[in-house]
C-alpha cells in the first residue's frame, strides 16, 4: 500500500526483546505501518543506520513518540546475558527505551503489549526503575484473535491521535459484525480513499448473524480515512471511514502482483471420488491455531472423524472445524486468511 490508512499524525515507539517477541514485534510493525505510515513507527531493525549512538538515537525516537508500545513475551521478563538478567543491566535496551518514556519530564504513554501467552510482570520482578510499569493497562494480541485484537489496538491508538491533517466526518458502525469493504473476495471495494460518497452511497458490509448488512455514507464528502481493515470485526459505534468535504489526492499505487487463486473442486472431486469438507458457517478460513503454529493438516495428511482441520473464525468466536470423514487429504480449496461462506468446499479427502 503506497498510503497510509489513517490521516492521523500519532508516532508510536515499538519496544521488544528480539529473543523474546521479534515476529510478533516485527508483525505488528507491518500492520501499523499500513495504518499510520511507515514514518510514524519507530522500530529499531528498519531505521538504525550503521555506527550511530544506539542509546542516543533510542532517547530522541522515545522523547518524540507520542505513545510507545512495549511487547512483552514469556522470556521478556527473564531473557538473561550469560548469567546476568538483561533488565538488571541499566544499560539494556529495552530498560532504557521504557524507563525513557516512563521518566521524562512529560511522560510518554506507555501500553504493554502481551503476546504469546504473557501476562504482566509483578512489580516486585522489574528494577525500581521500571516499577511504574506494572501500573500500565495491558493489551493483549492473542493468537487465535491477532485480528480482532490488532483492529482493537489501532482503535485505541487512533483516540490518542492528534487533530487529523484533514476536517473530518466519522462513519461509525451501526451494528457489531464483520467488516467487507466488497460485497465479494473477487469485486472491487464499494469506495476507496478519494471516493465521493453521499447520503445513499454504500460504502461497506457489515456481516452479522449470517446477513450482509449494506452500509450507507448518510452524509456528502470524500473518504479520506479507511479506519478498519477489511475482515476485521467491528464494533457498536465503532468508526469505519473518515469523510471531509476537500479534494484527496490518491497517489497511484504500484501494480498488483498477479494473484494465483486456490484450486476450486473440479464436478470428478465433486463426485464420489473425493469426500468434500465443506465449512458448516460463515467466517474467516484459518489452517494453524495461531500465526507462529503449523497447519493443522497439509496434503498428504490422514484424517479421522475427530480431526481438526482448520479453524474458522466467526462473530469473534475461532471454531474448530473437524473432518467428519477418514481419509488422506489430497485438496485444499481455500487459502489461508480467506473468507468463506456457509457450504463452501475447504478439502478434499480421498478415503
Amino acid at each position: 500500500m503506497s498510503e497510509p490508512i489513517s490521516q492521523s499524525s500519532l508516532k508510536i515507539f515499538i519496544s521488544y526483546r528480539r529473543e523474546d517477541s521479534s515476529g510478533y514485534a516485527g508483525r505488528l510493525y507491518d500492520r501499523l505501518c499500513i495504518q499510520f505510515g511507515a514514518d510514524q513507527i519507530f522500530m529499531d531493525i528498519d531505521q538504525m543506520e550503521p555506527g550511530v549512538d544506539f542509546v542516543t538515537v533510542i532517547e530522541d525516537a522515545v522523547g518524540s513518540s507520542d505513545v510507545l508500545l512495549a511487547v512483552i513475551g514469556r522470556r521478556w521478563l527473564t531473557s538473561t546475558e550469560g548469567n546476568t538478567r538483561r533488565l538488571d543491566n541499566p544499560r539494556d535496551f529495552v530498560r532504557l527505551e521504557i524507563v525513557t518514556a516512563l521518566n521524562r519530564e512529560v511522560p510518554v504513554p506507555v501500553i504493554p503489549i502481551l503476546v504469546e501467552g504473557a501476562t504482566m510482570p509483578p512489580p516486585s520482578t522489574l528494577p525500581d526503575d521500571m516499577m511504574m510499569l506494572s501500573r500500565r493497562h495491558a493489551f493483549e494480541l492473542s493468537d487465535l484473535r491477532w485480528k480482532h485484537d490488532v483492529a482493537r489496538l489501532i482503535s485505541a491508538l487512533e483516540k490518542r491521535a492528534g487533530p487529523p491533517r484533514v476536517k473530518l466526518r466519522d462513519i461509525p458502525s451501526p451494528i457489531v459484525g464483520t467488516f467487507h469493504r466488497a460485497p465479494s473476495p473477487d469485486s472491487d471495494p464499494f469506495v476507496q480513499v478519494g471516493s465521493r460518497v453521499e447520503p445513499d452511497t454504500v460504502v461497506c458490509i457489515i456481516e452479522s448473524m449470517k446477513l450482509m448488512n449494506e452500509i450507507q455514507a448518510d452524509t456528502s464528502g470524500v473518504v479520506a480515512v479507511i479506519y478498519v481493515e477489511n475482515g476485521a470485526e467491528v464494533e457498536w459505534n465503532q468508526p469505519l471511514f473518515g469523510i471531509t468535504d476537500q479534494e484527496v489526492t490518491v497517489e497511484p499505487k504500484p501494480a498488483p502482483q498477479p494473484i494465483h487463486p486456490a484450486p476450486q473442486p473440479t464436478p470428478a472431486e465433486l463426485s464420489e471420488e473425493l469426500e468434500i469438507i465443506k465449512s458448516p458457517i460463515v467466517g474467516t478460513f484459518y489452517r494453524s491455531a495461531s500465526p507462529t503454529a503449523e497447519s493443522f493438516i497439509r496434503i498428504g495428511s490422514h484424517v479421522e472423524r475427530e480431526t481438526v482441520v482448520c479453524i474458522i473464525e466467526a462473530m469473534k468466536l475461532m471454531n474448530e472445524i473437524q473432518a467428519e470423514v477418514s481419509g488422506t487429504v489430497e485438496k485444499i480449496y481455500v487459502e489461508n486468511g480467506e473468507p468463506v461462506e456457509y457450504g463452501q468446499p475447504l478439502f478434499g479427502i480421498r478415503k
